[in-house]
């Protein structure tokens, strides 16, 4: 079994099925992260098990009964998981998961996405602060007061 030390998690196979090696199919079913060191199902491996289960369905119903049977599987890990910690914070696995299961993936990988986009928005607003704090007329401010305390000693 390949192991790699990236996305993909530590000593982790890499998206090449189940830990006896055989393929991921619509009929596997998941290996979940447990207390030990392990083997289970990681980013790629979970999108190979949702292409499998999309790959057999030929109707809309089927279609949203896969992607049904994905979720609930997904849900099944536990929060400490691996795959759960860390594929959501994967983009190539977040930009899956919302063109073939759900494109509110938010919903799916916990609100990282969500809290992702909050964080970045708080950032630029401290930015503006400080680029506003900072704009000449600030600074003058600033130091003309300073020089009056100086001045007052």
């Amino acid at each position: 079994m390949n192991k790699l030390y990236n996305r993909n998690g530590i000593g982790m196979s890499l998206g090449d099925g189940s830990e006896d090696g055989t393929p991921i199919t619509a009929d596997s079913t998941p290996e979940y992260d447990g207390l030990n060191f392990d083997n289970y199902w990681n980013c790629d491996d979970w999108e190979a098990y949702g292409n499998a289960l999309l790959a057999a369905a030929t109707t809309p119903d089927e279609k949203a009964a896969a992607q049904a049977k994905w979720k609930a599987a997904w849900d099944a890990q536990s929060i400490w998981a691996w795959p759960y910690t860390s594929c959501k914070y994967d983009s190539e696995f977040v930009t899956w998961v919302e063109t073939n299961i759900d494109a509110n993936a938010g919903n799916i990988l916990t609100n990282v996405v969500q809290a992702t986009n909050s964080a970045s928005k708080v950032v630029k607003n401290v930015a503006d602060t400080a680029a506003s704090v900072t704009s000449p007329g600030v600074l003058l401010g600033i130091g003309a007061l300073a020089l009056i305390l100086l001045l007052k000693r």
